[in-house]
């Protein structure tokens, strides 16, 4: 039976809170509040709210308007939110029946900083959150003006299960679409209804020297994979064609495509097979990268969403999700601190783009197999990163051209379980059609560089069935200190990139350094 909206009446209750000047409090009784937040409820400074015991609902059909949030709060000082569970029913891949679209979008409490405006001294504690389709707690200064960030920001002893926007993660729908016969009925119709149309061709037909093409996608260049590509899916393709590896694009003209396996090779010739039922994608690096969220997603990155925050501690708390677990960018002088992340489809631990003065220790770290198990961005700086563990992720921990970088006391236990060579459980290339292969361990120069890092006391377990480096240093790396580190299980390799400068003493069960041209892992 439907239950009685009562955004309206919150909505009245917090405007008059308001009227009655500064130091307010408001206190939600225990019960069960069903709001459909199509319009947020205000909140305002030098206000505190007490909501042990109320569950807040959000609706079960979230067709339109798709993304709401329920409380929301502009320019706000001093403000205090104490208890309360916000609950949904965030999209989740098949066999899980899911009552969302995987675009909706479903935010708790969010405060927002205006150009001008001033947001400080905000502490949310002991709130919990079960299936939102969106972060639970947000919290944003304006973007772009290091001045005007979000100041004093603590989020303490919360628990967020399955919270923050949905995510496919990368090559899910593409896999599907390809590999039918290794997936569900129900998988490969999701993939089909999801994956958006820009880079899908209409019917294709093999003519020997070319193919015709009913409704060619337009090109669309990536720095990252900047060649006109394509690749085939369906079923009976000429014995000629490896389905899910990329071809390369030589001439096109009237729906004629000429193509080749090498950039600039010889044309590609195929018998033409009877009953073919084939199409194509153009552009499969935005095919299998940039599908990872769903078209016309909101806001509310991660259980916890925190962007332009100064003076920030989360701490004490539980997040899982079906995307990025917890979401911090573009904020400094950061605490992440006993915390446990139990699971993620996508990011578990992520320090997005541009944080500085980061401590991030005493977290237990689990990525159940979904993209990587920690990730620090490009242009974060002054991070240490101790006593920690991280395991079960997916492709294992990424740092993208980070300066001043400490890693110490930490375990990395079986982090590349999406190198797994078995459908379902590793992830297959779009470029070659094999299974893909990544390190456990890996730095990157974003066109950058990095350096002044130190790697120390830590134990590195390396997935059983991983054969790649457990260590990868790009080029571009300076000043890198590795020591007392110990190697356990699978292989025991680093590779280093020969203009990398290295200084490595007291490894334990380290099998070999390869130096050579080290690419990095997309």
């Amino acid at each position: 039976m439907p239950q009685a909206d009562m955004t309206a009446a919150f909505i009245s209750c917090f405007e008059t809170a308001k009227k009655c000047g500064e130091n307010v409090q408001i206190i939600i009784p225990p019960g069960e509040y069903h709001l459909n937040a199509t319009e947020p409820v205000e909140l305002f400074s030098c206000l505190s709210v007490f909501a042990e015991g109320a569950s807040f609902y959000f609706p079960e059909n979230m067709d339109f308007p798709k993304h709401r949030t329920m409380f929301l709060g502009t320019d706000i000082q001093n403000f205090f939110w104490q208890g309360g569970a916000f609950y949904g029913f965030v999209y989740d891949v098949p066999p899980a029946l899911s009552r969302w679209r995987p675009d909706a979008c479903s935010r708790g409490i969010a405060v927002q900083t205006s150009e001008h405006g001033v947001t400080s001294n905000l502490c949310f504690r002991n709130i919990k959150g079960k299936n939102c389709a969106g972060s639970v707690v947000s919290v944003y200064g304006c973007s772009g003006s290091p001045k005007n960030r979000a100041k004093n920001i603590e989020v303490f002893n919360c628990q967020f299960e399955n919270c923050g926007k949905f995510m496919w993660d990368y090559g899910y729908l593409w896999e599907k679409m390809v590999f039918p016969e290794h997936f569900s009925a129900a998988e490969y119709e999701t993939a089909l209804q999801y994956l958006p149309d820009k880079n899908i061709s209409g019917a294709v037909t093999f003519c020997g020297e070319y193919i015709q093409v009913e409704n060619m996608p337009a090109i669309k260049y990536d720095a990252r994979f900047p060649r006109d590509n394509i690749s085939f899916f369906g079923s009976n393709l000429p014995p000629e064609i490896k389905k899910g590896t990329v071809y390369f694009v030589l001439h096109e003209e009237q729906g004629k495509v000429w193509f080749s396996e090498q950039v600039n090779g010889s044309p590609c010739r195929t018998s033409i097979p009877a009953n073919c039922s084939c199409r194509l994608f153009r552009n499969m690096f935005d095919v299998f990268h940039w599908t990872y969220a769903p078209v016309e997603q909101g806001p509310g990155k991660g259980a916890v969403d925190l962007v332009c925050c100064q003076n920030l501690n989360v701490s004490n708390s539980v997040f899982s999700a079906n995307g990025d677990s917890m979401h911090i960018k573009d904020s400094s002088e950061v605490v992440f601190s006993n915390n446990r992340i139990a699971g993620s489809r996508m990011g578990a631990f992520f320090l997005a783009f541009d944080c500085d003065h980061v401590t991030a220790t005493g977290n237990v770290v689990n990525g159940t197999n979904g993209s990587r198990v920690l990730t620090v961005e490009r242009g974060c700086h002054e991070i240490v990163i101790s006593d920690n563990v991280f395991s079960g992720g997916g492709r294992g921990c990424w740092f993208n051209s980070n300066e001043n970088l400490i890693l110490t006391g930490n375990v990395f236990d079986s982090n590349v379980l999406k190198g797994v060579p078995e459908f379902g459980k590793g992830r297959r290339s779009p470029f070659s059609g094999a299974f893909e292969k990544y390190p456990e361990l890996y730095f990157a120069h974003g066109g950058k560089g990095y350096g002044n890092i130190i790697i120390k006391s830590n134990i590195i377990c390396a997935t059983p069935t991983n054969t790649e480096s457990s260590v990868l240093f790009q080029s571009m790396g300076h000043d890198i200190i590795m020591s007392d580190n110990i190697f356990r299980s699978g292989t025991s390799k680093v590779s280093v990139a020969e203009d990398v400068r290295l200084i490595q003493e007291n490894n334990s069960g380290i099998s070999g350094f390869d130096t050579r041209d080290v690419q990095d892992p997309l």
